[in-house]
């Protein structure tokens, strides 16, 4: 089940309605509010929030959340990254790969 609601999730982000892009983040809110426990909520929204919305600074919160549930979860760690990145906050990518390694 935890993979159909992320899988229809995600394929949500990428399409390009308005209102598959509210369906979408509507999801991820729900999400998250049934199993804030789960990383996949958190990611699926950080999508939303940076492909879509242009809210880099809330995509970062989402990546960084979902790191901190799973520090292994190279979707997260990488979409920290380039969310990073694209906000222009460059400095913090060193810190939150280092964060996320596994040796850390």
């Amino acid at each position: 089940m935890k993979h159909i609601l992320v899988t229809c999730l995600l394929v949500s982000v990428f399409v390009c309605t308005f209102a598959a892009r509210e369906e979408a983040q509507t999801a991820a809110d729900k999400a998250i509010e049934l199993r804030p426990d789960l990383a996949d909520g958190y990611i699926a929204r950080g999508y939303i929030r940076s492909l879509h919305l242009r809210d880099f600074r809330g995509a970062d919160e989402d990546f960084r959340r979902a790191l901190s549930i799973e520090p292994e979860n190279s979707e997260a760690l990488v979409n920290a990254i380039v969310s990073a990145v694209a906000g222009e906050k460059a400095d913090d990518v060193t810190v939150v790969a280092i964060r996320s390694s596994p040796s850390s």
